[in-house]
């Protein structure tokens, strides 16, 4: 029997069980909290992680660490032995206290705990890994390749920082750093006709590989003042939308080995761009693409734990990771669906007649976007349902989109490519003539 306990402290922050027995566990700060991507101390959360799996601190086997960003934000552990990773790549291993105890640790450093989440996500032998983020660690992305479970190959990309133009925007545009998705949301309002003015302040290229200068050095992207509702806003979301897809290609292509590969994997705040990775899967060789839902610094911990685990009992299991890695409504880890027949069917009239319902069932979903377990669906049949959602129940801007729910069996008959329909909500798939006629 082998136990692992996840920690990252930075923001997002999160906790995570893994054990030989098959638990798999994610808890989000933010969720017990109630403030996103909230930072700092996990102390509540790691206690309730333990209690749930049935786990004792004096059961854990070791735990994975994954270094703070934010350090000043707070974290509850302290080294007693050995030292933080030197290198973007390097797993150290020490000691620390948690909470009274001394326990073995792993340092994992931050981009290969993105790469580790994504990889372990895809249930693979093989995988390549694009990770990227708005600045995470000691660079801003990396593209590893993983087999058997174990890293194979860590290429930093030290001058790529193409996720810090999307941070950059977004604060320019909502006052938020985080609000990268409503850049991406915007983008489909614009056209992209600002792209050689990004290629002209920021690209670059470094031995041959593409690079990106990093927007929070330049201080800017659109200028402060332009607001979201503004064309030039739009086609700068749409042009930074294609830059992205441009140079994210160019990555694949140059450091990818499809043919040695089971499945591409994507890693980091950027994994969560949905235009970005139907490209993937549309323009480049792979036979698999993993996209899984905590892609963001919320899987951190989870991506430093499977790779910890793997290191002490040298075991590696292929199976993919469900996105259902919470608590149930009930606090536990029980996946049974809390509904009745007559509920659903009650649901389901609802809606017929023009309703809103919030649906909670199961496990809560891993990651920033609800995927069924913790939804509010309403028909699509309603012209009023998305203003309705953003402006009275979300309170959001008035262009944010919401997603359709399609059963997998009829997805060829609504979309183009029935592949970019996926359970993570981390794809775009184009609607069809026939999906548009019906």
């Amino acid at each position: 029997m082998c136990n692992i306990l996840g920690l990252s402290n930075g923001h997002d922050a999160n906790v995570s069980v893994v054990t030989s027995d098959g638990t798999r566990l994610l808890l989000e700060l933010e969720r017990i909290v109630r403030r996103k991507h909230a930072a700092g101390y996990v102390a509540p959360i790691v206690e309730r992680a333990l209690e749930t799996s049935g786990l004792t601190l004096e059961a854990i086997d070791a735990v994975a660490v994954v270094p703070p960003i934010w350090p000043e934000a707070g974290y509850d552990w302290s080294i007693i032995g050995g030292s933080l990773p030197g290198n973007p790549s390097e797993t150290t291993v020490g000691e620390i206290e948690l909470l009274g105890h001394r326990k073995r640790a792993y340092f994992v450093p931050h981009h290969v705990a993105h790469a580790s989440y994504s990889y372990f996500s895809a249930g693979v032998g093989r995988a390549d890994v694009f990770t990227a983020d708005a600045g995470g660690g000691q660079v801003d992305a990396s593209f590893s390749r993983w087999s058997e479970g174990r890293l194979i190959e860590f290429i930093p990309l030290p001058e790529l920082h193409i996720g810090s133009l999307w941070s950059v925007l977004a604060s320019e545009l909502f006052g938020d750093i985080f609000a990268a998705g409503k850049v991406m949301g915007l983008a489909a309002y614009g056209s992209a006709n600002c792209v050689q003015e990004l290629e002209r302040a920021f690209r670059t290229s470094v031995d041959g590989l593409p690079g990106c200068r990093s927007a929070w050095q330049a201080g800017s992207v659109l200028g402060k003042g332009t607001g979201w509702r503004s064309a030039r806003a739009r086609n700068m979301a749409a042009s930074l939308q294609e830059f992205t897809e441009q140079v994210s290609l160019e990555v694949v292509e140059r450091l990818g080995r499809p043919e040695r590969s089971d499945a591409l994997c994507m890693g980091g705040g950027l994994a969560l761009n949905g235009y970005l990775n139907t490209r993937l899967s549309t323009e480049t060789a792979y036979r698999k693409f993993c996209f899984p839902a905590a892609v963001h610094d919320g899987g951190l911990s989870l991506g430093a734990a499977l790779k910890t685990y793997v290191e002490v009992t040298r075991r590696h299991v292929a199976k993919p990771l469900s996105p259902f890695l919470g608590l149930s409504p009930d606090g536990t880890i029980d996946a049974d669906s809390p509904f009745t027949d007559g509920s659903v069917l009650a649901a389901a009239e609802l809606l017929r007649d023009g309703g809103v319902v919030a649906v909670c069932q199961g496990r809560a979903e891993a990651g920033p976007r609800a995927l069924g377990h913790r939804s509010i669906i309403a028909g699509v049949d309603q012209p009023w349902v998305r203003d309705y959602l953003n402006s009275r129940v979300k309170d959001r801007e008035s262009f944010r989109p919401v997603s359709p729910a399609i059963l997998e069996d009829d997805a060829a008959a609504f979309l183009e490519n029935k592949t970019h329909c996926n359970g993570e909500m981390t794809q775009i798939g184009r609607l069809s003539a026939e999906g548009l006629a019906r």
